[in-house]
């Protein structure tokens, strides 16, 4: 599963998207952002190989839905051993809300307890999924504010 922050602070292209279907052709593909509570807030863009033709125009909102979409990316990966990516620059906020190191504490600990790669480009995640499939461990590259709101309240370093 390569789960893709949609908000505005992020960017990506449906080229990247085709690229992480051929690295992994078996990958579920969702962007999410914050809409409205009326509206979807997430998008599966590529599933088993197959990829929208068009990518969905709502993307570039704020965060709003980070820990949902990376719970729901555990919940959805086809065996407890399948690898997740989250690609984020880690500005989680709540709806309609600024950074808050509150959810990116529970964002963090739960990438940690469940061994979710995370990437702050989709580029990146390109380069970490064409290594995968040449048999490399892909390892994370923290964001920043993760970083920083991590060793802020807990003392020490994001492992590695």
């Amino acid at each position: 599963v390569v789960i893709i922050d949609g908000s505005g602070s992020m960017s990506f292209t449906h080229d990247q998207i085709r690229q992480i279907v051929e690295n992994a052709p078996g990958a579920t593909v969702a962007v999410y952002t914050e809409n409205s509570m009326s509206e979807p807030n997430m998008w599966i863009v590529a599933d088993k190989g197959k990829m929208v033709n068009v990518l969905p125009d709502k993307f570039g909102h704020g965060n709003g839905v980070d820990f949902p979409a990376i719970e729901w990316a555990v919940k959805n990966r086809q065996r407890s051993s399948s690898p997740i990516i989250w690609v984020t620059d880690g500005g989680v906020c709540p709806t309609h809300g600024g950074y808050s190191d509150q959810l990116a504490m529970q964002c963090i600990k739960y990438v940690l307890k469940n061994n979710i790669i995370i990437l702050p480009y989709v580029s990146e995640a390109v380069e970490a999924l064409s290594k995968m499939k040449n048999g490399v461990k892909a390892t994370s590259k923290w964001p920043a504010q993760f970083r920083w709101t991590y060793k802020e309240k807990m003392g020490v370093d994001l492992p590695s």
